[in-house]
């Protein structure tokens, strides 16, 4: 009797055992990819992600969408990312200058254009960079150029028309790109600067009153994280990214070719 009640407890816990790592097990396989990427790439990005996670099963991608400025500073602090994707060279050449990418890996995932935009009920006089200086315009919403790279591409664009300065008093300070459009279309402000790619021209709160020339053109630099923890994951999701399929919805999204 004792021999059967020993083996009948061996079997139970065997059979526990089983249960247990066939629930844990899509846990325990899974592979999370941690993805730090400007904000303004967020609808394009989102979109390649499910193309591969279905190339991928045992993927999944953790984005952190936000200013490429405060990305840069997460990461230095020791948050973890696998692939970082910001706005402009600039925050990347800090990132490959601090040690934080593997310079071999970077490359152009696409470009975009500035644009100056303003709610649907501003003055239709208003026509570009110069009428910002009229009496009507009080408030003018910006990217912060410390860290929202939007915001240096639009001091550059005002510095050259000798404009920065004498604005600067009209400036409403934004985190991204997107919460410049935000008050732009609730109407906070009068007039604000913003990627063409955020830019929906059916959108009837708002109003494009022209894409702006920048010194330093646009481009949306990628590179593998130094302290990856899914080095392949973030090599494959790179090549995605440079790949044909990607290139052919860059536009659909509202971005150039890189």
């Amino acid at each position: 009797m004792c021999t059967c009640r020993l083996f009948s407890l061996h079997s139970w816990q065997r059979s526990l055992a089983l249960v247990t790592l066939i629930f844990w097990a899509p846990y325990s396989i899974g592979q999370d990819l941690r993805v730090s990427a400007a904000i303004s790439l967020q609808p394009l990005l989102q979109a390649i992600a499910q193309r591969f996670e279905k190339q991928h099963p045992e993927a999944r991608i953790l984005f952190n969408f936000a200013a490429s400025g405060i990305l840069l500073r997460q990461i230095a602090n020791g948050a973890p990312a696998d692939v970082l994707i910001t706005a402009d060279e600039e925050t990347m050449a800090l990132a490959q200058d601090q040690g934080l990418i593997l310079a071999s890996s970077r490359a152009h995932l696409a470009s975009n254009r500035l644009a100056l935009v303003a709610p649907s009920s501003a003055e239709p006089t208003m026509k570009g960079l110069r009428d910002l200086s009229t009496a009507g315009v009080r408030r003018i919403a910006i990217g912060n150029p410390h860290t929202v790279p939007a915001g240096r591409y639009a001091q550059h664009a005002l510095e050259r028309a000798a404009l920065w300065e004498s604005l600067r008093q009209k400036m409403v300070w934004c985190e991204s790109s997107r919460q410049v459009l935000t008050y732009v279309v609730r109407g906070e402000v009068d007039a604000g600067f913003v990627y063409a790619s955020d830019v929906d021209p059916s959108d009837p709160r708002l109003q494009l009153i022209g894409l702006l020339d920048t010194p330093i053109p646009i481009h949306y630099p990628m590179a593998r994280a130094t302290q990856a923890r899914q080095p392949r994951l973030a090599d494959a999701f790179l090549s995605v990214l440079r790949d044909s399929q990607t290139r052919a919805e860059l536009a659909r999204y509202g971005f150039g070719a890189p």
